[in-house]
């Protein structure tokens, strides 16, 4: 207070776009630190100090004595990543929306929907997100032309022919999501809810074409599932609609979103819960697919996957997840303990177990049979190379090369 006059500082902040009072204070050094230090913790985007003084009367002035923002972070680009091998050869746009496609759109696209945590599933049926694909410029372009090189060496064709197939495709599935954003109003249906779905299924089947209700309904999902602010959080919350008595024709799209979230590695280590190494994990999940139970200390998530598994009600997350063990040993650089090398074969050997079914076979097949084999010359080479045989251990390879050619 000075001359019949007193000021006050209110330190100001913005979250999301949102101006708030964060706090009053009397005197102005400590708000403007305190303003700092707000901003320091990254979880605010501006801040201001506004000084309020008040005269005897009431009346009172307000003046901005500091405004600081945020320092920009730029953002690494959104590039593709992962490869198109194994691409379904898509002649048809409904072919676009099985799983053998989002897992490749999954592995090219990873970086966009780690970004916008969202799923393969909803990127083909949400307008916001396919928009924002549409919008990067030459991300979706990049990854179609993966796509075309692979298919383009299968059907033995010309890349910019089998390319100029796939664009229009592409094209078609944006519109899709386009026009379903405008029009979603004109079918009206009962809130999208676990209790409501038979209903909502009778519905758009009563008002909707065949060919048209599928992609209503699944639109309809992926609007539910923006509740959820991850794509782990998404894969639950579609669990949680797979009702034992739910039809089936409803049920698959539903177990595509918790095939979707399951895709990646990051997915599948927490499921499994804690391991100690690659070997381990790789044996525990074999096991888990060959219907041996989940392991200890896996979340109760992995176990309600698993029993959908063995009442052959989740085909999709088997295929995923067959799918990633697959490819994790088929890389044999990547050991399978880094730690110790020493134990490499016993941990390929439990890994081996774990994938033999009653029958005796791998699961897997032949793709399985080949990353096995893999895994074991690499580790024979390793064993001619500590003894100074490097030119017996490239012949192993050179040999083996030859074989799977």
């Amino acid at each position: 207070m000075s001359r019949g006059r007193s000021y006050d500082y209110e330190v100001q902040v913005c979250r999301e776009g949102r101006w708030t009072i964060e706090a009053i204070l009397a005197d102005e050094a400590q708000a403007v630190q305190t303003a700092r230090m707000r901003l320091a913790t990254g979880a605010v985007e501006e801040v201001k100090v506004v000084r309020s003084r008040t005269m005897m009367g009431g009346f009172t002035t307000k003046k901005e004595i500091l405004n600081e923002k945020r320092p920009a972070t730029k953002e690494p680009p959104l590039i593709v990543t992962g490869n198109a091998d194994g691409a379904p050869l898509c002649c048809e746009l409904e072919e676009l929306y099985l799983l053998p496609a989002r897992m490749v759109m999954g592995r090219l696209l990873r970086l966009f929907l780690e970004k916008f945590q969202v799923t393969p599933t909803e990127l083909l049926h949400n307008w916001t997100y396919a928009r924002k694909l549409a919008d990067t410029g030459t991300l979706m372009s990049t990854a179609l032309y993966q796509v075309a090189q692979v298919h383009a060496k299968v059907l033995d064709v010309p890349v910019k022919s089998r390319l100029s197939e796939l664009q229009p495709l592409a094209d078609r599935a944006l519109a899709r999501a386009r026009d379903f954003a405008a029009e979603r109003r004109r079918v009206q249906l009962p809130a999208f809810e676990a209790g409501n779905l038979a209903t909502i299924g009778r519905r758009i089947e009563a008002e909707l074409p065949p060919e048209e209700g599928g992609f209503f309904f699944r639109a309809l999902l992926c609007q539910y599932l923006t509740s959820a602010g991850s794509i782990g959080a998404k894969g639950e919350l579609a669990l949680d609609l797979l009702m034992p008595d739910l039809d089936p024709r409803l049920a698959m799209p539903i177990e595509g979103v918790v095939a979707d979230s399951l895709a990646t590695a990051d997915a599948v280590k927490d499921l499994l819960g804690p391991q100690r190494n690659l070997g381990t994990s790789l044996a525990a999940l074999a096991n888990f697919l060959n219907g041996r139970g989940a392991p200890a200390g896996a979340p109760t998530t992995f176990g309600r996957i698993g029993a959908l598994i063995a009442e052959g009600r989740a085909v999709q997350c088997r295929d995923v997840l067959l799918e990633r063990l697959l490819t994790e040993l088929s890389r044999d650089t990547n050991p399978l303990d880094r730690g110790n090398p020493e134990g490499e074969p016993k941990l390929l050997e439990a890994v081996i177990a774990g994938l033999r079914t009653a029958d005796g076979a791998l699961l897997g097949g032949k793709r399985a049979q080949i990353a096995v084999a893999r895994r074991q010359i690499r580790i024979r080479q390793d064993h001619l190379r500590r003894l100074g045989l490097h030119d017996q251990a490239d012949a192993i390879g050179a040999e083996f090369r030859k074989l799977t050619i």
